[in-house]
């Protein structure tokens, strides 16, 4: 139960630092364009610029996706070595 518990934990902790950046640019984007739509309730800004805020993280994670992606295999990799 206990290793169980612990390549729980381990696995957590590799999927939040892998999707942090996205998370942190979400709550910023979403925050920011919740302002502005606070700022000009006659406009419907934050759904006219949901598309771009879309875009956007799409265009990030083509750019971070593979460096993501080796991290993770990098952990996954670690931990067959010290599981086998």
């Amino acid at each position: 139960l206990s290793t169980i518990g612990d390549t729980l934990g381990d696995t957590s902790l590799v999927a939040l630092q892998a999707s942090s950046p996205f998370i942190l640019y979400g709550i910023s984007v979403n925050f920011a364009l919740g302002l502005v739509g606070k700022l000009t309730p006659q406009l419907q800004v934050y759904f006219a610029l949901m598309g771009g805020s879309i875009l956007v993280a799409l265009l990030a994670l083509l750019v971070v996706g593979p460096s993501l992606l080796s991290h993770f295999v990098a952990s996954y990799a670690s931990w067959l070595e010290s599981a086998l």
